[in-house]
Formats: structure tokens, C-alpha cells, sequence
């Protein structure tokens, strides 16, 4: 399903159109780059969007290579109707989640 993905203060250098649609392509199938993210002098994130199974999970972040190492890019998901926010699964909240469920035993007697 298409999905808009933030990219939150990215380096100014990474707020090129090519390496947007690298980083999408990383992560489902790159559709675009939202124009108004063109302007970096009045946006504090970039904005692309995706085709991405988000029945897979979504991640939180990407490692991104750089000439001088790793840069790791939060990601933030518009869009999502419920979606867990621990585990970033969809379909459910977090006091509903079956990852957080634990089981309490009994004390034995």
C-alpha cells in the first residue's frame, strides 16, 4: 500500500532527489518525492512515498552509507491508522499488542 515516509532533519547533503528515491527503494518500491520537501530552507524533513507490505513490520530507522562512515535515518510513517508504536506492527495498538502480553505466573504455594 502506498505510504508516506518522513525522513526527519536529514544532512543537508543527503536532500537530493537520487539519493531519496535510493533510500526508498531500500526500503519497498519508490513512487516519488513530495515537491515541497524540494525546499530545504523552509522543511525541517524530507517526504517520499512508497509502496511498502506493511503487514512485514515497518522499521524505525535506515543505515545509510556515507564517505565517512554510517549515517542512521529515523523514519516516520504518515498514514497508519493503528499501528503499534513499540513494536511497529500494524493492525493494533500497543496495550493490545500480543508482543507486550506476558504471562504472569502464579506464586507457588
Amino acid at each position: 500500500m502506498p505510504i508516506w515516509v518522513r525522513l526527519p532533519n536529514p544532512p543537508l547533503h543527503f536532500w537530493v532527489d537520487q539519493l531519496l528515491e535510493e533510500v526508498g527503494e531500500a526500503l519497498g518500491d519508490f513512487l516519488m518525492v513530495d515537491v515541497e520537501s524540494s525546499d530545504i530552507l523552509h522543511s525541517t524533513y524530507a517526504r517520499i512515498l512508497l509502496d511498502i507490505d506493511a503487514s512485514k513490520g515497518l522499521p524505525t530507522e535506515i543505515k545509510i552509507l556515507t564517505p565517512k562512515g554510517f549515517w542512521i535515518q529515523s523514519l516516520d510513517y504518515e498514514g497508519i491508522p493503528f499501528r503499534c508504536r513499540r513494536y511497529f506492527k500494524t493492525g493494533h495498538v500497543t496495550t493490545k499488542c500480543d508482543l507486550e502480553r506476558v504471562k504472569v505466573k502464579k506464586p507457588s504455594s
